[in-house]
């Protein structure tokens, strides 16, 4: 009677342990002080900012990266502060056009698709990339003031297009500074 009890518990947990496994990442809160907001990850993300050259001049790009499966995935958050002076004279769609054409140029991708968004009251844009060899990228792009938020997933259409990646954006939300 034990030893049927302990097989069935050890079933039990291995059941338990593998639904885990397929349920996929589990996701946390993260949030950026210094860049004013929050947004659910699968894992604790790793930070960094990279100084871009670019049109409107030298950017600091503020990187938060959660990599999964082996590098193949990935989700991102990141934000850039422009000149106020950029900002004041260029209307919100050439400044959102061109985060867009630089995402795309950047990544040597093709755009499949674009949406008009909003955060709130401040305008955005879904896009999907096509990248080569089967990887995708879905990204949404926020103004907010003078400051250009970015999220994205990487990785195979299937989790580009999945309900943790839409989890993800849907939990993106601008904070307080």
């Amino acid at each position: 009677m034990q030893r049927r009890v302990r097989t069935v518990f050890t079933a039990l947990t291995l059941i338990a342990a593998s639904s885990l496994a397929l349920a996929g990442p589990q996701f946390k809160s993260f949030a950026s002080k210094a860049g004013a907001f929050s947004v659910l990850m699968p894992g604790t993300p790793q930070q960094q900012t990279k100084v871009v050259d670019s049109p409107a001049g030298k950017l600091h790009v503020h990187l938060f990266v959660v990599p999964l499966d082996g590098g193949n995935t990935a989700y991102m958050a990141s934000y850039i502060d422009y000149d106020p002076q950029l900002i004041a004279a260029a209307p919100a769609d050439k400044l959102l056009d061109g985060a867009r054409d630089g995402q795309v140029s950047s990544v040597k991708g093709k755009l499949a698709s674009e949406k008009r968004l909003k955060l709130g009251r401040h305008p955005g844009r879904e896009l999907r990339i096509t990248l080569k060899q089967g990887m995708f990228i879905r990204s949404r792009l926020y103004l907010v003031g003078n400051r250009l938020y970015q999220c994205l997933v990487v990785g195979k259409k299937a989790v580009v297009n999945s309900a943790d990646a839409g989890r993800f954006f849907g939990s993106f939300k601008t904070t307080k500074k």
